[in-house]
């Protein structure tokens, strides 16, 4: 008995030390955050999947997941494995991500790990940089985590070689298509139109068993490919290519085989391999030394261009490059290479996504939405359609791209588990929470010494190993382009914010505020606030003078004197509104100056734009008609904050908003022009969005549209403005009484006697109490007891304007309504606007079968930052001033944004860059 006694005691005892060493030790490991990838839609990677995150459970760590709706693993999964899911991360010692995080989600004093394209001082990035340091941030880079041999250990490459190479395939048929050419290629689909990268190689050898039987067509015969790098990308590019039938052949080997079988039919593609010992020769004739090209580049030439390039139908680039190697082909290369011989050259899937890199003619992002475009040799533009650059002759004057940055998340679930076996074993070295102690030497952290080699940040800078970052940085900023914005007000951040992270960019912020102006300029780097006064010509002459872009985000009646400077000093220059006559009395000195002026770059006018065209013009590149096009845009307060009985709120004063609801308007319906004398006679329920009440009406001048947006053949044209229901019937009723009229009236005259707004209303109406004026200006006389009337009469009660309250006495009705709406009517702490644009498109394929388009933009407003407007229209302004600095924008003169070579890179950088995109919806009758 006492000896059973004893035991149980000493197994007691010894169960509770063996549990406490156990919670001790699982304490002390970090807690592993997933963070939500949200660079863009399709990025549905995860660095663990729910099998690694079991793993990692079992061994003690704690994680927490963001939820995500995209994510290829859904939530449950997870959750099923154990993770906790939860939207804050605050919790997490380490946050894994794949993309690069916008750094006003990085969280203070954490550990992050993720692909942050730092290292090559990539200029789209350094915003973030400094974001790491502002923020003591800890940031291991998976691109550097390396073995002590310099062998990456933790990479999708091979996914990328694979998906890159299926795309590829994808887009070249849809090519030899436009060049006049049926092919096998046309039955590929897009590598995430596959369930498993098998299939994907199945669906490619039987497609390659139809090229064995029947040929390539004699024109591109031989089909030749060359594969560049000898990596794991490169590695996952030969894997598909190796599905269709080929013949693997030496680099060197191409010219003989092309001058053998050219115009004859082939049945095999011939594919080499070219690394950097087939595309470079040493300057002083030495054997090709790996050492000595690494160590020494300077010492090597390249050769690509003249032994590989001229004797190739594809290229994928897979190739690591960076600006002390030799490029495979320069612009000057490519260019003699056109005008002496032509090219050969179908396409080039450059899956490394290196812009203006080893093919220094690359100089645009594709993405997944549209993963290729044409470089058009003779021009030297991108164009979007893949029937562009071809002759009327039907000679190919075109290269297809596909520059897809982010292609393993288009085989999302396989590359997450790749990638997540390999990074797993490194986390379970890492043992301990405490990563970023202030001041920790690197050598006493817990963690295995590839991460170690891959700490970019830590302690609020650069490590020493990545130290040079600092100097590449310089060496891009000493050439910078300097951009004067004109003007401090609401919509200036946002164009700061944007340029501010562009290192090769600098800002001069003016307003006649100079406080507002540094104020503004305080938020951001590179960036100077100063006082200017439009009217100090010899001021505005020195400013023009010292930079490369004028933005104007003055008030409208400013952007001819603007403009003036502009075509004077010979500077580009951006503005958000409507094309002024004085700006456009500039057109003809414009281009004899060879200068750019864009002008409606911001929503409505901007975005509504770019969005429209994009649809009309790729509606008519298809060979399509367009029957109607109706499109309302609306600045609105966030439906949470709609509460009041006009379901509108006023950022500034209100009078511009009441004065354009005095506006007439001319609109095309049904073949019918129609004249609006009144513009809410004419609205209508706009239902787009079933959680919406809305309404829309007709504003300004629709017709002219018609041949800006080149749809001379279309029945319906309008645009218009939105507003949550009722506001039309409320204003109407103001407008009628004369409540909004800009005449002088002397009942409110400065020293008359007062008068109650009572009173008032009756005299204006001519009737005999208030609520009958209101009733009869409303058109509700005889239905008083109706919705409609009732909830007209209860917004003049909230207004304060049917009672016993005096009138203002500001002489023009207007004021006075303006008196007492704006302190009614202002956004309040925390709350937040939205931005409401809708475009519904009635159209005919090239069948004439009829099909409708509904495009949806919905922007939220940040609260305590910038309201959702003056992001929508000053961030394209931003994106537009750079383009023009960068020179991708160049057409002379004055303009708006009506033609693809303007709108389509802004909308790519809207997307891309900013995450601003309409949600498009496509049906046929």
């Amino acid at each position: 008995m006492l000896r059973r006694a004893f035991f149980s005691s000493v197994t007691s005892s010894l169960a509770q030390c063996v549990g406490q060493c156990f919670a001790s030790t699982a304490s002390s490991l970090p807690i592993l955050g997933v963070r939500r990838e949200d660079k863009t839609r399709w990025e549905r990677r995860s660095p663990l999947t729910p099998d690694n995150v079991s793993r990692l459970i079992e061994k003690g760590y704690r994680v927490i997941v963001q939820p995500s709706g995209i994510r290829v693993f859904p939530d449950e999964q997870y959750r099923q494995a154990g993770a906790e899911i939860n939207e804050d991360l605050n919790g997490a010692d380490i946050i894994m991500g794949v993309k690069e995080v916008r750094p006003d989600l990085l969280l203070r004093d954490k550990t992050y790990i993720f692909f942050s394209h730092v290292i090559k001082a990539q200029p789209y990035n350094m915003n973030m940089l400094d974001e790491l340091f502002r923020k003591n941030i800890m940031h291991i880079d998976y691109e550097s985590i390396k073995d002590s041999t310099g062998n990456r250990l933790v990479k999708f490459g091979k996914f990328a070689g694979n998906a890159g190479t299926i795309d590829y395939l994808y887009g070249l048929g849809d090519r030899l298509l436009a060049l006049g050419h049926n092919t096998p290629f046309l039955e590929m689909g897009l590598s995430r139109s596959y369930p498993t990268l098998e299939k994907a190689k199945q669906a490619i050898r039987e497609l390659g068993n139809k090229i064995h039987r029947y040929g390539i067509p004699k024109r591109f015969s031989p089909l030749t490919f060359c594969v560049t790098g000898e990596g794991a990308v490169s590695q996952g590019a030969q894997e598909i290519l190796s599905c269709l039938p080929q013949q693997m052949v030496h680099p060197h080997d191409l010219k003989k085989i092309v001058e053998k079988n050219a115009g004859k039919t082939t049945n095999e593609i011939y594919t080499c391999v070219a690394g950097p010992q087939h595309c470079t020769e040493h300057v002083e004739g030495k054997p090709f030394s790996w050492d000595e090209y690494l160590n020494r580049p300077q010492n090597f030439r390249g050769t690509f261009h003249d032994k590989i390039f001229p004797y190739c139908s594809s290229i994928i680039n897979c190739t690591y490059w960076d600006e002390k190697f030799p490029r495979l082909i320069t612009n000057a290369q490519m260019d003699a290479l056109c005008k002496k011989d032509g090219h050969r050259l179908l396409g080039i899937a450059d899956i490394s996504a290196d812009m203006e890199g080893s093919i220094e003619f690359m100089s645009k992002f594709s993405d997944i939405d549209e993963p290729f475009f044409v470089y058009n040799t003779k021009t030297k533009e991108n164009e979007p359609q893949l029937t562009a650059a071809i002759d009327e002759n039907g000679k190919n004057e075109g290269v297809l791209f596909m520059t897809i940055d982010n292609l393993p998340t288009e085989l999302a679930a396989e590359a997450s588990s790749y990638f997540g076996e390999m990074l797993v074993p490194l986390l379970e070295e890492t043992k301990s929470g405490d990563l970023n102690t202030p001041n920790k030497p690197m050598e006493e952290l817990a963690m295995p010494d590839s991460f170690k080699r891959a700490v970019i940040t830590k302690d609020g800078k650069l490590t020493p190993r990545y130290d040079y970052i600092s100097d590449l940085r310089a060496a891009c900023e000493g050439q910078k382009k300097k951009i004067l914005v004109l003007g401090a007000g609401n919509c200036a951040g946002p164009v700061i914010e944007y340029l501010s992270q562009f290192p090769d960019i600098s800002i001069t912020v003016g307003d006649v505020n100079e406080q507002a102006a540094r104020d503004l300029a305080t938020k951001y780097p590179k960036t100077e606030g100063i006082k200017i006064d439009i009217a100090d010509k010899a001021t505005m002459d020195v400013l023009a003078q010292d930079h490369d872009v004028l933005v104007s985000m003055l008030p409208y009646i400013f952007h001819g004197e603007v403009a003036k400077l502009a075509v004077k000093h010979r500077k580009n220059m951006v503005t958000a509104s409507y094309v002024q006559p004085a700006v456009r009395a500039l057109d003809e000195e414009a281009k004899k100056a060879r200068v750019t002026i864009l002008n409606e770059i911001g929503l409505d006018p901007g975005i509504d734009h770019f969005s429209a065209l994009r649809i009309l013009d790729g509606c008519k590149a298809a060979g399509g008609k367009v029957d109607s096009f109706v499109s309302y845009c609306g600045g609105l307060p966030a439906p949470e904050c709609s509460n009041n009985p006009l379901g509108y709120k006023f950022s500034w004063s209100p009078r511009g908003v009441l004065l354009a609801s005095g506006n007439k308007a001319r609109f095309q319906r049904d073949g019918k022009i129609v004249n609006a004398d009144n513009i809410f006679d004419h609205r209508e329920k706009v239902k787009i969005l079933p959680g919406f009440n809305l309404e829309g009406y007709p504003n300004r001048d629709s017709v002219p549209y018609i041949d800006l947006y080149r749809i001379n053949e279309t029945k319906t044209m309008l645009r218009g403005t939105m507003r949550y229901g009722g506001f039309c019937e409320i204003v109407n009723s103001m407008r009628q009484m004369g409540l909004i009229s800009t005449e002088q009236n002397p009942l409110i005259q400065k020293g008359a006697a007062p008068i109650t707004w009572a009173e008032y209303i009756k005299k204006l109406s001519g009737a005999a109490t208030a609520q009958e004026g209101i009733l009869k200006a409303a058109g509700l006389l005889n239905q008083p007891d109706s919705e409609s009337a009732q909830n007209v009469l209860y917004a003049y009660k909230w207004l304060g304007i049917m009672g016993n309250k005096p009138v203002p006495q500001n002489g023009a009705p207007i004021d006075a309504m303006c008196d007492i709406m704006t302190p009614l009517m202002g956004y309040e702490e925390g709350e937040r606007d939205m931005c409401l644009l809708n475009h519904q498109f009635g159209l005919r394929d090239k069948n004439n079968r009829k099909y409708e388009v509904s495009s949806t933009l919905v922007e939220y407003g940040t609260p305590g930052g910038y309201s959702a407007m003056a992001r929508t229209v000053g961030t394209p302004v931003g994106i537009a001033a750079r383009l023009v600095a960068d020179g991708v924008i160049t057409k002379k003169g004055v303009h708006a944004p009506m033609t693809a070579d303007i709108y389509e890179p802004i909308m790519q950088a809207l997307e891309k860059e900013c995450g601003i995109r309409m949600l498009e919806k496509e049906f046929y009758h």
